[in-house]
């Protein structure tokens, strides 16, 4: 009786081991297999925002950029995209079932290409892409994300190492409460004074940055209409960021002549 039991429970063992040699290795290192939600591979994530030390920034026009993430269930990687050229892939390993990192990116050889649209691209290029890498390069490992309903949509909410977040929806939404469509600046090109209308009713930080990032004036927003004297700047491109109190950010540009 001792015998058979020896030989049975040997069987066993060296079924284990075969079963542990035949287990594909996705989802982690070990052989262990964690099963992800089908819904983070069938659809494609669009941006809402991104939250960097608790301040929001939006993309101010969906109809320029649209910033996605994929995630391809087959080849264990996710591409990452603000617009044409700027995007990066990399593999992916998932931890646990709400968890990954990445490695081996593979940044667009033309990555950059679409800064030159304009310093309010630049400024959320850096925002965006800063969620996963470190000056475009070393992986803010590792990544949490959950997936809940909103509405009739889906939302994917995706936390770094450092505990910035980047919000997507399966759906592209077209309107935003706080929006680039609240402020309304003139005359554009201007030389002397910059009217603002302010139509968020709330009560508005704005400021005004040049093409390389660099702050140069802020402004209190109290009222619908405010001007701002501009005739000490230089000639170019400058952006204004409007902030509310709750964070949110949204930038529209004007020339100075």
């Amino acid at each position: 009786m001792k015998i058979l039991e020896f030989k049975i429970l040997k069987i066993f063992s060296v079924k284990l081991i075969t079963l542990a040699f035949i287990l594909p290795s996705f989802g982690g290192t070990g052989g262990v297999i964690y099963a992800q939600n089908p819904e983070l591979f069938e659809n494609n994530w669009y941006l809402e925002k991104v939250i960097i030390d608790n301040n929001s920034y939006y993309i101010t026009d969906y109809t320029e950029y649209i910033a996605t993430i994929e995630f391809f269930e087959i080849d264990e990687e996710i591409q990452v995209l603000l617009c044409e050229f700027d995007n990066f892939q990399s593999d992916i390993n998932f931890l646990n079932n709400n968890g990954f990192e990445i490695f081996e990116i593979e940044l667009n050889p033309f990555f950059g290409d679409c800064v030159f649209v304009d310093g309010d691209f630049l400024f959320f290029q850096d925002a965006y892409f800063s969620i996963y890498l470190e000056n475009f390069e070393f992986p803010k490992n590792p990544f949490t994300f959950t997936i809940e309903t909103i509405d009739d949509y889906l939302q994917l909410t995706i936390e770094n190492g450092e505990g910035d977040w980047a919000v997507y929806n399966s759906v592209l939404l077209s309107t935003l409460n706080f929006s680039q469509t609240s402020f309304t600046m003139y005359p554009n090109p201007v030389k002397e004074t910059l009217h603002i209308n302010n139509t968020s009713n709330q009560v508005i930080a704005a400021t005004i940055y040049d093409l390389n990032g660099k702050g140069l004036q802020s402004h209190l927003l109290e009222n619908s209409f405010s001007t701002i004297d501009v005739r000490a700047f230089n000639p170019g491109l400058y952006f204004v960021v409007f902030e509310n109190e709750s964070g949110e950010r949204v930038s529209k540009k004007f020339v100075k002549q």
